[in-house]
């Protein structure tokens, strides 16, 4: 045992293997194979491998040990990795041979190989069988019963055994269905008696009595390992026996490399079937395909038998998908064809097609039509008629049809039939691997991506089997798992209701609901509080409280949800390629959920984001959200009762000081996470018509925030884990709707007629590309908040406390022994993994106010403030508040963090960097890894084109965005829509569609949040910096910092980061990490800190004049410089506007936004992104929080500040590099009479 970080024992397997001798058979198998690499691999410390191998044909073991082990491919990586020479002297010094035969008693060993066994060997790994799932009885019995029981007798034998891992299967218990647990499924007839009397009996009756014997039991292959199983606990004595169960075994996944097969067995056979184009039909396949990776099955079989070593008893352990990261064998109808009708190999028969059936009659209509009866008619004709030729292909196709009824015969068993095959014991021993023992002995399945790993098997099997040297798949960073597929018939509708059948769909009746709601203590209390305040009847107010209800309340109906399954599939299909979808981040949903509610927050971006989770949790069966959508939706006739019935509820935009209704809300909110439902809101409030990850709103998590503070809640909840959903496209369904939004137009009211127009008008035949979905890392509100209690309960430590404990509300301040018991419980939440909650509770120190003695009405003797229950309140309100807005900004940060860049996004940035003079396709493809290393630089998920394919990565992107590019003698430029769009005639020549920049930027913001930060401090030191030489430019430490302290308070809304607080150490601090996160990358750099003039300076300086920092400094400046004009813009049309008299908010935005195109079009501003009325609402904005503006309702009017307008003005247009136009612009707003009176 080794002992990890926390003070937990972990297994080491290496100290367990070494010195030991382990005897293997099955070597020449698949499994056996794989398992002497790894262990000469990964275990070099064992003294010796006795491979026990047969004679056959005349062939020794040693030298089939040396043709079919050390001779094999399998061991290529290892030959690479230590050298031929190392790699021949270690299998010589580790392998030895024995000749033995699990057919024959004692293994037919000789009396110097036995003695060598007995008396070394400590670990037996057993692997040899019959897989033969047509085996014939006698035989079956012979090798899979008493093989493993002459292996327990020489077991029996060894004199240093530490451990018999006997390999039988999981489908031991196949005669039951659904969960099988890891335990002995003892059979009715007693084991002993039966092989005894099955012992008796001659060949020929076994093989005709063989149906009724095994009866229950699909083939001799699972029956006999049944019983062998049985009989060896039975007959064990004091031998430690492991008996390891694999499901269906096919390809590695990632060693010795992705891919290995050369044995054509089990889903093997059926795959090759598939890639020579023979098999094209089955029927069934809803069912759960359990599939397990080889190296997931050797490094378990390695890592498992050390649980029992030494020990009198025996363990059983499943190794298998179905418990932790199940499939469907219809899954990989999805996304199979689509890579083996690109990669068809040289061997084919015909075009590899898939099909699963639903109908035993088609099925059997399709074999015959396809298969048998052209078979049959060949072969009639070429006797006949035929040539020698003809007659020798015709009986080669009638073996072919045979062996596919075979193949079709033997399987069809298991995928007509389901099993989960329980994982508890192989989970608990892979727990105690230390993180290190963990990657190099991985037999987690959770990890697994499916698509990738049935690419690798297909190519795997093309490559070392059929021989034809194909090139291997590329796997990307992101999952691709879902592929919307070929649309077949009926494929949609069986998918629809049998999708999400194990999920825990839990619902509630809408008016059971409303009744647990409308009797809450909450809701009782403000509807009596109500009555009393306006003097009415509390039936009138219960009446009002019902209606509120009625409006709000939803119902998750899976019929309904089933249906709409059906015809979101089809939506989905025709309207994009694929959905990209985090597997390994679903699956750590999946688990959290089976435990602890879950409160799922996305991005909003598109009205497609409403259902689209649902639809992923539906299609990967996982509970199903409540989602949280505003009463816009009740306009639309038949959606919002399809919505309703889909488990959306409805919730005002503004609660408007409705006490009563918020006590409803709240109330109806923790009623969904109390009866465990998942929880879906927006944090954003609103779609972000930017692109942009909007600031937070606060209201719905606060309402879960404060929920989770109630002790009945608390205790009975236990937990709940808030998971980020980041969502990203390729091209927008209302990309049109977003542009005229942006630039000023009215919203357009929703109604269904519209929306069913506009479908098949225009929806239906545009291709929108793909959708990135992925998971951040579950946050738990529990450890959060318990990490905040103990920040709460420092600081209330603070104030004495002589008043009684008994006036303090919610044990707000707890005893000395119960705060160091948080505080001892906050480090082991730090260990398990917490330290980010940690750090946000740290954070709040500094933003607490304390009472100070004036608040206090009494004191002790040395003055301290009494803390009275009002202060100990005041604190804990401060927390609470503050630790919602960290919460809620780690959330944000979270969103962005995980955001996948898609093509069109990296595109619209090389093109708007370019936006002056066009670029060409080979510039495009040549600049888009550069812009994909810089991404990755940052640490985004990046959707990358594969080695060699820019060109075609580049033009899938262009075809997305050609309703906004002309593209002529391959270079790409913006133009016009349609001649009725705004023109913008720039100086630099080119005639540009402001819709089409517009729409281009949206796209490209995206990824802004991976730039805005350095480029808004790159931009700050270019305003500071002077140049000393060509090479060279170099600004000031401390001028640096103010510039860009400045520039983070100015574009905090913009760019959603997290406040600073109103200390200036915070604001420096924080304008500090962004300037050291631009040293990181390169982009600046520091020198030693100097004296001049008896003060101590730093100085940032920069390289000039490379190609590689021109295109760093000219992409930074094309990210943040439109941003830049725009707050110069609105700010200097508001130091003249407004401070002559005040203006309405909404008027001055739309005055900026009409005058901003305007400008543009005489050439006065460069960027079109200026006319973005969001980003002129967040400077307004801006403007107000610093205190240069101020807003009284919806007016605004002139700061009463020390910073003047017009200086943060020039300070600005200094910034933005608008020096020249500042006062031609200025000068032209003084004379400008009036905007036209319709804005």
């Amino acid at each position: 045992m080794a002992e990890g970080s926390a003070g937990k024992e972990y297994m080491d397997v290496k100290a367990f293997y070494e010195g030991q001798t382990l005897l293997v058979t099955g070597a020449t198998g698949f499994i056996g194979k794989v398992l002497v690499e790894k262990i000469m691999r990964s275990l070099p410390m064992v003294k010796k491998v006795v491979v026990m191998i047969r004679s056959k044909k005349g062939v020794a073991p040693s030298a089939r040990l040396k043709k079919e082990v050390i001779g094999s491919p399998v061991f290529l990586r290892l030959r690479e990795e230590i050298g031929e020479e190392a790699f021949q002297q270690r299998c010589a010094e580790k392998l030895f041979a024995v000749a033995g035969d699990i057919t024959v008693d004692n293994f037919g060993l000789s009396a110097e190989d036995e003695k060598f066994i007995v008396e070394n060997v400590s670990v037996i790994h057993h692997c040899a069988a019959s897989i033969d799932f047509k085996e014939v009885l006698p035989v079956a019995i012979n090798q899979n019963v008493l093989g493993g029981l002459r292996m327990l007798e020489l077991a029996k034998k060894c004199k240093n055994l530490l451990v018999l891992n006997h390999v039988s299967t999981a489908y031991t218990g196949c005669h039951m269905e659904g969960v099988v647990k890891e335990e002995l499924h003892e059979p009715k007839i007693d084991p002993e008696k039966l092989l005894s009397e099955l012992r008796r009996k001659d060949a020929k009756y076994l093989e005709e009595k063989s149906p009724q014997i095994i009866s229950g039991y699909p083939n001799t292959y699972t029956f006999t390992k049944n019983m062998c199983e049985n009989i060896l606990v039975q007959r064990r004595g004091t031998v430690p026996l492991c008996i390891y169960r694999p499901t269906i075994v096919g390809c590695s996944m990632a060693e010795p490399t992705p891919g290995w097969v050369d044995v054509i067995s089990a889903a093997s056979a059926l795959y090759l079937a598939l890639l020579l184009g023979l098999f094209r039909y089955m029927c069934g396949g809803h069912g759960i395909g359990d599939q397990v990776p080889v190296d997931i099955v050797v490094n378990s079989m390695l890592v498992l038998p050390m649980d029992v070593a030494r020990k009198d008893t025996y363990r059983i352990f499943h190794m298998g998908t179905s418990h932790r990261n199940p499939i469907r064998w219809r899954e990989m109808e999805e996304y199979v064809p689509n890579y083996i009708q690109s990669h068809i190999p040289e061997k084919a028969i015909d075009v590899p097609i898939q099909h699963f059936v639903d109908w035993k009659p088609y099925y059997w209509y399709k074999y015959y039509t396809t298969l048998k009866i052209p078979a049959k008619l060949y072969w009639w004709y070429s006797r006949q008629f035929g040539s020698e030729g003809q007659k020798k292909d015709a009986l080669q196709l009638l073996r072919i049809e045979r062996n596919m009824a075979k193949l079709t015969d033997a399987f069809q068993f298991f995928v007509d039939h389901e099993w989960i095959f329980d994982g508890s014991n192989t989970e608990e021993v892979r727990s105690r691997l230390s993180p290190a023992q963990n990657r190099e002995f991985n037999f987690d399945t959770g990890t697994m991506h499916w698509e990738m790993y049935h690419k690798y098997w297909m190519w795997g099997i093309t490559h070392h089997v059929l021989k034809d040297h194909q090139f291997a798949p590329v796997a990307h960073d992101h999952k691709v798992v879902m592929f919307m597929g070929q649309q077949k018939p009926m494929s949609d509708f069986w998918w629809a209701y049998t999708a999400s059948k194990f999920a825990p769909n839990l619902t509630m009746k809408k008016r059971d609901t409303r009744a647990v709601v409308l009797i809450s203590k909450r809701v009782q209390d403000a509807i009596r509080e109500e009555a009393q305040q306006k003097g009415v009847p509390l039936e009138q107010v219960t009446k009002r409280a019902q209606e509120i209800l009625k409006m709000m309340a939803g119902e998750l109906k899976m019929p309904i949800m089933r249906t709409e399954a059906y015809f979101w599939r089809k939506i989905y299909r025709n309207f994009y390629n694929q959905i990209l979808v985090d597997e390994t981040g679903l699956q750590n949903i999946r688990d959290v959920a089976k435990k602890h509610p879950i409160v799922v927050i996305p991005t909003h971006r598109s009205y497609v984001d409403f259902l689209l989770v649902s639809y992923l949790f539906f299609h990967y069966g996982v509970s199903l959200p409540h989602i949280a959508a505003g009463e816009d939706f009740l306009n639309l006739k038949f959606i919002n009762y399809l919505f309703r019935n889909s488990g959306a509820f409805f919730m005002r935009r503004n609660f408007g000081g409705d006490p009563l209704y918020r006590s409803i809300f709240t109330e109806y909110v923790q009623c969904v996470l109390n009866n465990g439902f998942p929880l879906e809101f927006f944090i954003e409030g609103t779609r972000s018509r930017t692109g942009m990850t909007l600031p937070p709103k606060f209201g719905v998590l606060s309402i879960i925030f404060d929920t989770f503070f109630d002790k009945d809640v608390h205790e009975k909840m236990k937990d709940i884990f808030i998971i980020p959903i980041s969502l990203s496209y390729e091209k927008y369904v209302e990309g049109s709707a977003h542009v005229r939004e942006i630039l000023g137009e009215k919203k357009k009211s929703m109604s269904t007629v519209k929306l069913i127009r506009e479908i098949p008008n225009r929806l239906l035949h545009t291709n929108f590309g793909r959708i990135g979905v992925q998971f951040g890392q579950p946050i738990s509100l529990r450890n959060y908040i318990e990490c905040i209690s103990s920040m709460r309960d420092q600081l209330v430590e603070q104030i004495p406390h002589p008043v009684p404990m008994s006036d303090v509300d919610m044990d707000l301040v707890p005893s000395k022994e119960a705060a160091a018991g948080r505080r001892q419980r906050r480090i082991d939440i730090a260990r398990r993994g917490a330290g980010k909650q940690v750090e946000l509770a740290e954070s709040l120190r500094t933003s607490i106010r304390m009472p100070t003695r004036a608040e206090t009405p009494g004191a002790y003797k040395n003055k301290e403030p009494t803390p009275t229950k009002e202060n100990v309140d005041r604190v804990t309100g401060q927390v609470r508040e503050m630790a919602c807005t960290e919460l809620a900004y780690q959330i944000i940060t979270d969103l962005n963090a995980n955001i996948l860049v898609l093509s069109t996004a990296i595109l619209s940035s090389l093109i708007l960097l370019h936006r002056s003079t066009g670029v060409s396709v080979e510039v495009l493809a040549s600049h888009c890894p550069w812009v994909i290393d810089q991404l990755k630089l940052r640490g985004a998920r990046v959707d990358e084109p594969k080695e060699g394919q820019e060109l075609e990565y580049v033009d899938r992107g262009l075809s997305l965005l050609s309703e906004h590019i002309h593209v002529a003698n391959s270079v790409v430029e913006v133009v016009a829509q349609s001649p009725a769009s705004e023109v913008l005639d720039k100086r630099y020549g080119t005639v540009q569609d402001i819709n089409s920049l517009t729409y281009l930027a949206i796209l490209r913001n995206q990824m802004m949040h991976l730039f805005s930060e350095d480029g808004l401090v790159f931009a700050a030191f270019s305003a500071c910096a002077t140049a000393p030489d060509r090479s060279r430019l170099e600004a000031d430490y401390a001028d640096v910092l103010a510039e860009v302290a400045f520039l983070r308070q100015l574009f905090a809304k913009e760019f959603a980061l997290r406040p600073a607080s109103g200390l200036d150490a915070d604001r420096e601090r924080m304008a500090d990490d962004m300037i050291g996160h631009a040293r990181f990358l390169n982009i600046l750099y520091k020198t030693d800190s100097h004296e001049e003039a008896g003060v101590t300076r730093d100085t940032l300086f920069t390289k000039v004049g490379s190609e590689s920092t021109e295109m760093l400094h000219g992409f930074l400046g094309s990210m943040v410089m439109p941003f830049l004009e725009t707050y110069w813009f609105a700010t200097l049309l508001c130091s003249v506007w407004i401070s002559r008299r005040p203006h309405p908010y909404r008027r001055a935005q739309a005055h900026i936004c009409w005058l901003a195109k305007r400008f543009l079009q005489v050439g006065h501003l460069r960027y079109a992104e200026c006319a973005n009325s969001v980003s002129i609402g967040f400077a307004l904005d801006s403007l107000v929080s610093l205190g240069l503006l101020t807003r009284n309702r919806d007016l605004l009017s002139v700061g009463d500040t020390a910073l003047p307008l017009e200086r943060v003005t020039n300070r600005l247009a200094h910034l933005a590099w608008h020096t020249d136009d500042h006062a031609t612009i200025r000068g032209f707003v003084e004379k400008f009479p009036l905007v036209p009176s319709r804005l």
